[in-house]
């Protein structure tokens, strides 16, 4: 029975160890601090002015700049797959300068011709629209810059 009572322990205590490291290992465990502020990842990206899009990832924020509109240099072209059915959240933000003009695109097509929705609510400022996406699909985003000056935002998208 005593020999039983040991066992259990060192197996319990073996298991309690590979938890603790388990947890440290995915950023959890002995902290105690506030976890409700936004916990975003943000990325500097560099959306192409070519159409060679560059992959964005569902709830991560993207940190970009655009050029002014010209031939093509007033577009930046992203890709992005949906993990998930649903709506999500496609938001252009924290435009800089805020009185600038920014639009986008969604399309079902690497070749930007079957466009699902476009987003052209503001004239100036955030430009934050929804669209009902497919699990497991790739899904391919224009932003548009509409003025001449050079322009910084971050795209965000995520699940609702």
């Amino acid at each position: 029975m005593l020999e039983r009572l040991k066992n259990q322990r060192f197996v319990f205590c073996g298991l309690l160890i590979i938890f603790i490291f388990g947890l440290s290992s995915c950023g959890g465990g002995g902290s105690e601090e506030d976890d409700s502020s936004d916990t975003t990842a943000t990325v500097s990206c560099s959306g192409n002015a070519s159409q060679s899009p560059v992959t964005v990832t569902v709830g991560s924020a993207c940190e970009q700049t655009s050029a002014g509109n010209g031939s093509n240099s007033g577009f930046n072209f992203f890709t992005f797959e949906a993990g998930t059915a649903g709506a999500h959240s496609i938001s252009v933000q924290n435009v800089s300068p805020a009185s600038a003009n920014l639009d986008w695109q969604l399309y079902s097509d690497s070749g930007f011709n079957n466009a699902i929705t476009t987003c052209t609510g503001s004239i100036t400022g955030n430009e934050t629209c929804t669209a009902t996406l497919s699990p497991s699909t790739s899904y391919y985003l224009i932003v548009q810059n509409q003025d001449e000056a050079e322009v910084s935002y971050s795209l965000l998208i995520t699940v609702l």
